[in-house]
């Protein structure tokens, strides 16, 4: 990432902590242990939402031995 200064600039230091809390304070969500479900409605940027990433992890039949990477998950949602 050192080759992309505008992405360590984005992300990097305490820059990206504090719009991170700001964006938290302002949606009523600063300062309490956060769930999946608190970050939903910050975190389903596609069409329909929560509700479409739930019938496409159905739609996959995933096994609960198996393990799943989500490659550009966002703010790491949707489920714990």
């Amino acid at each position: 990432m050192s080759d992309r200064p505008d992405l360590v600039r984005h992300y990097g230091g305490h820059g990206f902590v504090g719009r991170l809390d700001d964006v938290l304070t302002k949606a009523g969500l600063g300062g309490k242990r956060l769930s999946p479900n608190d970050l939903a409605p910050l975190d389903q940027f596609h069409a329909r939402g929560l509700a479409a990433t739930a019938e496409l992890a159905e739609a996959v039949d995933i096994l609960s031995h198996e393990q799943v990477i989500d490659i550009g998950s966002g703010l790491g949602g949707p489920f714990s």
